[in-house]
């Protein structure tokens, strides 16, 4: 899990968020934007929940596929 404050900014994360952080372009960090580890093809799609959230004060989620290095899948 990780939190993010309005802005877009990581808060918190917790140990299941470490386990698949290899899947992430650069280590998580809190107060960096979570843009900034999403892969780069995610980033707009990001950017457009956020907003969403922003706006409706609503909860969104979107489901995302990474790969390993292995090839193996994660869904999030």
């Amino acid at each position: 899990m990780i939190i993010v404050d309005q802005d877009g900014k990581i808060l918190f994360f917790n140990e299941g968020a470490l386990r698949v952080q290899h899947l992430a372009r650069k280590p998580f960090q809190k107060g960096i934007p979570v843009t900034e580890v999403v892969s780069a093809e995610r980033q707009d799609i990001v950017r457009m929940i956020l907003k969403q959230v922003r706006a409706q004060k609503k909860i969104q989620t979107c489901q995302a596929e990474y790969k390993d290095a292995y090839g193996r899948s994660y869904f999030f």
